[in-house]
């Protein structure tokens, strides 16, 4: 399997992997307060679905970044952010608000599968 279809499963992988914790999480949260249950486990249940999320996100995070680069829209320099301008950078869907290292200008980069 050649690099690139490697990473374009690595971002469907991080796209399943977010929608169905996503998914999982808020039904666990939503479950909760139908259920007829101690107090307690309730907080745990919410506690144990904050965590899946947080995990999801921890993994999309590190699979996005092994799959995927931004693009700057001012030169056209490719990258990667390191993980606190990738945390940190104002987003949409596709694009994320970045200092380029290329040419050092901030602007919104666009996403883009990694080309190896």
């Amino acid at each position: 399997m050649d690099k690139e279809s490697k990473n374009k499963l690595r971002f469907l992988f991080r796209n399943i992997v977010v929608v169905v914790s996503i998914f999982i999480g808020v039904s666990l949260c939503l479950g909760v307060s139908f259920l007829d249950i101690p107090f307690g486990w309730q907080i745990a249940l919410i506690v144990l679905a904050l965590v899946i999320i947080f995990a999801a996100a921890t993994a999309a995070i590190v699979l996005e970044r092994r799959a995927c680069e931004y693009k700057c829209s001012y030169c056209g320099g490719r990258f990667t952010p390191s993980i606190g301008a990738y945390l940190m950078g104002v987003h949409t869907i596709n694009r994320r608000l970045l200092k380029c290292p290329n040419c050092g200008v901030r602007n919104w980069c666009s996403l883009s599968l990694r080309e190896e």
